[in-house]
This record gives structure tokens, C-alpha cells and sequence, in this order.
């Protein structure tokens, strides 16, 4: 269960945007990078290869795009974008989550194409090592502006299998979401593919080209229209129930579209 947001935050980041952060990113170059609007490219709206949707990032200049993410951490919680554990190419990016405190850390697009904004499809790839906290774990949303006083899709965790949850924590606040289904690879890569819906409100999750789970959403007996618009789109966790460990999760080679996305040869 998911208590309402509102942690304070301090400190500074790099290679992004940096709100309410003590996320830290790592610099470098390369080619790739965020794109918006088809194509890769590390500019907004620029061409390169491999871009298969209306965004992509697969964080291949070695640093985040302050155009295209916003940081947003707290609590000690720090991000970069590192070489060291990668998916494909050369970077992929890591967050890094501490003990024993609620907590959250994200990079958030707030500028994806409005195509998106109604129903989309999410591709990227996922690892988490040794094990994300086993009470309530998020990972990827889609939902309004705000973070972290919002209304969203999101995949997450608990008990260590996949959770699809509707939160909303402006008023009312509230949460509906799916029993722990399957389980969440661990210490090792994983394609994760979504489709998500606000009309109705919908998710649809698949890992590594198999279905996982599915949720129609169903809040205060409402089942379309909950989120309004995704115009924010986050990757990285939020750690409702803390965990005794460190843990760290990464991603790589995200993509957004109107139509499903595939994994990677």
C-alpha cells in the first residue's frame, strides 16, 4: 500500500534536470541518446538510427538530456548513467537505492510526443540486483504532472512478483492494483513491454515476449478517464515499504509508441 507522497528532498544533480534530487548523473560521449518525435539522436527531435517509436533513449551520449529528463530523488537516493552494467551498447543508467527509508528516484520525460498522452506502448529493457524491497516497489509510471502529488499508471513489485497499480495522491488519495503475480527477474536483464490505457484504464505488462500480467482498473467504481493525461512518463523506483539491503535497478533502451514495440533481437 502506498502512503501519501510528500517526503522532503535535498542536494543537486547532473546530466538532467535536477527537482527536489540528490541524484547524481555521469558525463561522457557517444552517439544516440533521447529522442522525441522519431529518431534517435541526443537532441530533441533529432535522427539516428534505432529509434523504433515516437521516444527513445538509450542513454548512449553517456549523460541524461536535461531538454528531455528531469532527476527527482530524495532521501540519499543517487542515480548515474554508467558503462559497467549495459543491455546493449556502451551506458544504460542505474539507480541506486539505500536502506531502512521511504524513498523515491526517478528521471522523468515531461515533454513526450502527445500522441502518447492516451493510450501507449512502452518497451525497456530492466535489471535489478540482488532484489528490490519485497513490500510495494514502483518502477515505471505514466501520469500527470505534479511528481510527487499525481495520478498514474505504474508497474511495480511485491512480494517479489509483478504488481499493476492505478495510484492517485491528490484527493482523494487512493490506490487500486493487481495481486503479486509471477516473479520479478532478478540479476539479469529483462524486456519488459506495457501498454497502457487511460479509456478504459488499463495495463498490460509482458516480460521477454510472454505475457505477464493485465489489470482493468477499477477505482472508487471508475474505470476510465482516472489519469486524465500522461504527459510524465518516469523510470527508476519509489520504495514505499523499505528494505534492510541496498539494491540496485537499471535501465536501458526505453522506448515509447502508439503501437507495440518489441524486444531486441
Amino acid at each position: 500500500m502506498a502512503p501519501s507522497a510528500g517526503a522532503s528532498a535535498g542536494g543537486s544533480a547532473s546530466g538532467g534536470a535536477s527537482e527536489q534530487g540528490g541524484a547524481s548523473g555521469s558525463g561522457g560521449a557517444a552517439s544516440g541518446g533521447a529522442a522525441l518525435g522519431g529518431g534517435g539522436g541526443s537532441s530533441v527531435g533529432g535522427k539516428a538510427s534505432g529509434c523504433a517509436g515516437l521516444f527513445c533513449e538509450d542513454f548512449e551520449t553517456g549523460q541524461l538530456d536535461p531538454a528531455v529528463w528531469t532527476v527527482k530523488a530524495n532521501q540519499g537516493q543517487t542515480m548515474k548513467v554508467q558503462s559497467e552494467q549495459v543491455a546493449h551498447g556502451t551506458y544504460a543508467v542505474q539507480f541506486h537505492g539505500a536502506p531502512n527509508v521511504v524513498s523515491y528516484n526517478f528521471i522523468i520525460a515531461s515533454h513526450a510526443p502527445a500522441e502518447l498522452r492516451g493510450h501507449h506502448y512502452g518497451r525497456a529493457y530492466f535489471h535489478v540486483t540482488p532484489k528490490p524491497p519485497q513490500k510495494h516497489t514502483e518502477f515505471i509510471f505514466a501520469g500527470t504532472a505534479g511528481f510527487p502529488k499525481l495520478k498514474y499508471l505504474e508497474v511495480a513489485e511485491s512480494d517479489l512478483g509483478w504488481q499493476l497499480t492505478y495510484v492517485q495522491l491528490t484527493d482523494p488519495t487512493g490506490e487500486s492494483y493487481t495481486p503479486a503475480t509471477g516473479s520479478v527477474p532478478l540479476a539479469k536483464w529483462a524486456c519488459l513491454e506495457w501498454e497502457m490505457n487511460d479509456n478504459p484504464d488499463q495495463i498490460r505488462l509482458s516480460v521477454d515476449g510472454k505475457s505477464a500480467v493485465s489489470f482493468d482498473v477499477n477505482f472508487m467504481g471508475k474505470k476510465s478517464g482516472l489519469v486524465g493525461d500522461f504527459t510524465d512518463f518516469g523510470f527508476g523506483y519509489y520504495i514505499w515499504h523499505p528494505a534492510t539491503y541496498e539494491f540496485d535497478v537499471y535501465y536501458d533502451d526505453i522506448v515509447l509508441d502508439t503501437k507495440p514495440i518489441g524486444c531486441l533481437p
